[in-house]
């Protein structure tokens, strides 16, 4: 999912929307991250059969300038039990800030 063009400093929001499309209730047993700048929520209740839910991602790209691709690696009690979540955009630097 992307992004856009931000700039350095800013905090972006996007929301992964999912349907459990499996017979049985879907239970997301962790979220991991590449990156300390990227924060997901996500549904800590069971989603039964043809529910829904989102996972939410807020991505801070403070110190950070350039293409920008962190993932977001979710487990759950289905097959696959190990999904990935891309979020990707550019990052604009603000004259003065980090030097990479």
């Amino acid at each position: 999912m992307s992004f856009g063009t931000i700039k350095e400093d800013s905090v972006v929001v996007k929301k992964f929307a999912f349907t459990n499309m499996g017979e049985k209730n879907l239970v997301i047993v962790d979220v991991s991250v590449t990156c300390g700048c990227t924060f997901p929520t996500f549904p800590i209740q069971p989603i039964p059969p043809k529910g829904t839910g989102e996972i939410e991602v807020k991505y801070t790209a403070k110190n950070k300038f350039g293409p920008q691709k962190p993932v977001i690696t979710v487990i759950t009690n289905s097959e696959p039990r190990v999904k990935k979540l891309i979020l990707e955009g550019w990052v604009e630097q603000i004259p003065g800030g980090v030097k990479n």
